[in-house]
This record gives C-alpha cells, structure tokens and sequence, in this order.
C-alpha cells in the first residue's frame, strides 16, 4: 500500500483559486449540491437556505449570497469537496486575509493527532 503524499502549500493554494471559481455563477451547482459553506463566515448550511443572488444579469446562471452575512462566497459540496471547516477557514485565510501557515499547521497538527 502506498503512503499518501501531502499537497504543498503551493499546490493547496493552487486548489482554493481553482475552488474561488466555483463561488461564482454557481446557482446550478449550488442546486445539485447537499451542502454549502460560506467561506467568508465559516457557516455550512443547506442549498435550500440560499435565497439571494447576485449577478442576475442574464448572462449566465447567479452567484448566491450566504444566507448568514450576504456575502458571495458560498461554496456547494456539487463543486467537488467536501465542505467542512478546515476548507472555508483555508478559503478564507486566501481571499480574505488571515495566516494560511498558521490554519495548514493546525490541520497538520490535527491529523498528526488522529495518527497517534
């Protein structure tokens, strides 16, 4: 059985701009999705909660807008992950500021606990 490798900071950051994507015109994926987190307010909530959107300019699906702050940085689990804490703490760290390093360590580090 091979040992699976961690991304490196680099790579993970490449992975939240890939993400950052999904948080626009995302009202179809939003829809297919069974989950949703804001990553600007870290709430996980249901696709139904979203009532809001922006970008209702008919050139393209809308951008929900998080039923906890109004802000459109709402991602559904339909992007392709899983939406948990860790993540929307990392997108947040990202797009809106924060340490990045200091939320990767406590994620290494929590990990690193479960192993033990």
């Amino acid at each position: 059985m091979t040992e699976k490798r961690l991304l490196t900071k680099e790579e993970i950051v490449g992975l939240l701009y890939v993400l950052h994507h999904s948080s626009f015109r995302n009202e179809v994926m939003i829809a297919n999705s069974e989950v949703c987190g804001c990553f600007y307010c870290n709430s996980i909530f249901k696709p139904e909660e979203v009532t809001l959107w922006c970008d209702d300019d008919g050139k393209g699906a809308r951008t929900a807008l998080c039923p906890r702050c109004g802000i459109d940085s709402v991602l559904g689990n339909a992007c392709g992950v899983k939406i948990v804490p860790n993540l929307l703490d990392l997108m947040h760290c990202q797009f809106f500021g924060g340490d990045l390093d200091e939320v990767l360590d406590r994620i290494k580090a929590t990990k690193d606990e479960k192993k033990t």
